[in-house]
């Protein structure tokens, strides 16, 4: 008989190499960064790095109903729509004005007359939604509003950028140079 300690045989080591627990946050930490940084990299080349939208600067300022834009469509900008000289005493709560911004990349501004009460849903892919001063960030920021008896209703759509609803008497509203 073979003595009693005699060598086992090595066992052969498998070819596939494990992916260890600093590989894999690693790994998802190269991914997380390249979800931020390929649109951030995408936005600095369309903007060639000034990302100040003021060359490209829609201003709506209705004094009527009727002169109110019912869609804006734009693909890169700052949409300015100030409604604070509008007044939305005849409109019907039944029948609301509806407006529709949309926007791909840039910023929207709405500045809305005191008194009006208004129903507003605005969402963006990437980027910062602040409505009447109740803000989201990041990835798909969504704020939504509904005032009793609404007058108004606000449909907002961003793609990359920052969107505002404002009072006319917010910092925000005084930004806006009144002609």
């Amino acid at each position: 008989p073979g003595p009693p300690f005699a060598p086992q045989p090595v066992p052969k080591r498998s070819r596939r190499r494990r992916i260890g627990l600093f590989g894999l946050f690693g790994f998802l930490a190269l991914l997380l960064l390249a979800i931020v940084a390929i649109p951030l990299i995408f936005i600095a080349v369309i903007t060639d790095g000034d990302f100040d939208f003021d060359d490209q600067e829609y201003v709506y300022r209705p004094t009527t109903v009727a002169e109110i834009p019912a869609t804006i469509t734009e693909d890169v900008g700052q949409i300015r729509l100030d409604l604070r000289n509008v007044d939305f005493d005849d409109v019907d709560v039944e029948s609301p004005v509806e407006i529709n911004i949309d926007l791909d990349l840039g910023r929207i501004e709405v500045i809305l007359p005191e008194e009006v009460q208004v129903m507003v849903d605005a969402q963006s892919d990437l980027g910062d939604v602040t409505v009447l001063g109740s803000n989201d960030d990041g990835i798909n920021p969504r704020r939504t509003l509904s005032q009793d008896d609404h007058k108004l209703e606000l449909d907002l759509d961003l793609n990359v950028g920052e969107i505002i609803v404002s009072r006319g008497s917010s910092s925000a509203a005084t930004t806006i140079e009144v002609d």
